[in-house]
């Protein structure tokens, strides 16, 4: 009962055995294709399965490869439904480097016959890595503002293999200003430049050891921020490596040394000639963002002629110059009024001008020492005319003289208008008459004279006061006024006057006393004796004037009456008693 199933054992054994045998001869694989390799790029590998057996075919074929680190395909595993004796198939296995790929096999296995029997290949494959370096020369240069400095920049291939694709891009910090490079690169942003294969074409492809060389050109243009940072990139995937560089500027400071010569602003009536020049020496660096503060109250500043592009704030009252460079810089421009070609009409100015300096230096703020001027309007014209010889008071009847001199003086041109005649005009006073109008010309109760500016007028004229048959002007006041009036070669109305005034008096033609007496001590209601006693004087004022035509008059105070007629006594040779009406 053991012995048939022992046999059956080993039947089955040997069955077992034998398929395994022929199995292992049914498929087999080979792989072809690159051993040296490099990074970022594409290889194609053959991948063939075949049937080595002379009778055995092999179904369900199931094939796997796998590749080695850095190493990418987009191909996928695939199976094979059959394969009878001496029959193979072939793929194709597309590969990709990449940055990491490292040293390894190619390997492919898989299985056939429902995953019974199995079979592997190792294809060994070497990486020859790409490698950068960058340098920067001179890695630090002194300078100082405004001064041109260069680099040369070497991008170097230093691998085991070639590198490609390299970019190569420069990043300067404020301080600095790209001017140029060579080759030329392209700015893509501030401060920053880049080098690719379009700009030198060298870049495209470096084998062990290449090396490129780039100038880079720069100009301080700040204090501080002067680093400069070289990077250089190869490769695939964004960049397989990147590696830096930095250089510096040692700054040297070198400040502004600015001084100033302020001038006399002598102005020239109506503007002929009012251009000023300040000089100003810098003896040291460049002086950024230069004001000069400068108030010239209502005079202002027009016309700037120098330096190119300065300007003058207006409400600020100051300068504004721009750059102030090592050297001679010349502030040029005109003073006229605030008003324009009026203001000379006006009230002319005068005074003191404070100058303050201003400038930027490294960002910061320096202020030189303020200087002092001062400004007048020169050759302003004027008028004037004066009126001499009338006495303080003076009796009807009476002449009087007075002597007129008016004068010019300034300029009788200027620009191209010419200063007018100086018309005077004496006005008379009421009730005088003229004697003598000392050449003028007589309208009225005026006396005119239009006369040259350059020669002025200095004449006389005589008047006649009112008579005693105008008595009103007894103790009343004559005045003589007089204008001077001219238009200056600035178009300006120019005015003087004066005037005399002169009491006029008649002459003293009665004089009376008044003697009181009284035998009684001036007791009430007791007669006091009032006695008026009248002066007249030998005048011709009372050849016309009867005794008849004169009227007296005498209070009663206190309740006083007349007693008796009132005794009229003439030189002592005619008395006359009189009795006059009560009121």
């Amino acid at each position: 009962m053991n012995k048939p199933s022992i046999v059956f054992i080993l039947l089955l054994s040997m069955l077992s055995f034998s398929l395994i045998s022929v199995s292992a001869l049914a498929v087999d694989v080979n792989i072809s294709g690159p051993d040296s390799t490099y990074n970022c790029e594409d290889y194609n590998y053959t991948v063939t399965v075949y049937n080595p057996s002379l009778d055995e075919g092999a179904i369900n074929i199931n094939t796997r490869f796998h590749l080695p680190i850095g190493y990418t395909t987009t191909d996928s595993n695939y199976s094979i439904l059959a394969l009878n004796p001496g029959e193979f198939e072939q793929r194709i296995i597309h590969v990709r480097t990449r940055c990491n790929a490292a040293v390894g096999s190619f390997s492919v296995n898989g299985d056939y016959n429902e995953s019974n029997f199995t079979f592997h290949k190792d294809y060994p494959i070497t990486i020859y890595p790409g490698a950068v370096t960058i340098e920067k020369i001179p890695s630090t240069q002194p300078a100082t503002l405004e001064d041109n400095v260069s680099w040369t920049i070497i991008v170097t291939s230093s691998g085991l293999g070639y590198i490609e694709d390299v970019n190569v891009t420069d990043i300067l910090q404020p301080g600095l200003l790209y001017t140029s490079s060579s080759p030329s690169g392209v700015v893509t942003g501030s401060g920053t430049i880049r080098w690719t294969s379009s700009q030198i074409p060298a870049l495209a492809h470096m084998d062990p050891g290449d090396k490129v060389q780039i100038t880079l050109n720069a100009k301080v243009v700040g204090c501080s921020r002067l680093n400069d940072t070289a990077r250089a990139t190869w490769g695939c995937d964004g960049g397989c490596e990147t590696q830096s560089t930095e250089a510096s500027i040692a700054f040297q400071p070198n400040p502004p040394k600015i001084d100033y010569t302020v001038p006399s602003f002598n102005i020239n009536y109506c503007g002929d000639g009012n251009t000023f020049t300040i000089p100003i020496t810098n003896t040291g660096g460049k002086a950024y963002d230069f004001n000069l503060s400068a108030d010239f109250g209502s005079l202002t500043v027009a016309n700037i002629t120098s330096p190119a592009g300065a300007s003058y704030d207006i409400p600020g009252k100051y300068f504004i110059l721009g750059d102030i460079s090592n050297g001679n810089t010349n502030l040029t421009f005109d003073l006229v009024p605030s008003s324009g070609s009026s203001g000379w009409c006006g009230s002319l100015p005068s005074g003191s001008v404070i100058f303050r300096p201003e400038y930027l230096y490294c960002d910061l703020d320096f202020y030189p020492p303020v200087k002092f001027g001062s400004y007048s309007v020169q050759n302003i014209p004027s008028v004037s005319v004066s009126k001499t010889g009338a006495p303080t008071q003076m009796y009807l009847g009476e002449q009087i003289t007075y002597n007129i001199i008016a004068s010019y003086s300034g300029p009788t041109s200027c620009g191209s208008s010419s200063t007018s005649n100086i018309v005077v005009v004496d006005t008379i006073p009421s009730g005088f008459s003229i004697i003598n109008a000392g050449g003028g010309t007589v309208s009225g109760n005026t006396i005119t004279w239009t006369v040259n500016p350059a020669l002025g007028l200095n004449t006389s004229i005589t008047l006649q006061s009112p008579t005693y048959s105008n008595c009103e002007y007894c103790y009343t006041t004559a005045t003589n006024n007089v204008t001077a009036t001219v238009t200056d070669c600035c178009g300006c109305v120019r005015t003087a006057s004066s005037s005399q005034s002169t009491v006029l008096e008649c002459s003293e033609t009665v004089s009376s006393n008044k003697y009181v007496s009284s035998s009684y001590n001036y007791e009430k209601c007791t007669p006091i004796k009032y006695t008026n006693e009248f002066n007249f004087s030998d005048s011709s004022f009372w050849d016309d004037v009867n005794v008849s035509a004169l009227k007296f008059r005498e209070e009663r105070p206190n309740n006083q009456v007349l007693q008796g007629q009132v005794k009229i006594d003439i030189n002592g040779t005619c008395t006359v008693y009189y009795t006059p009406p009560v009121s």
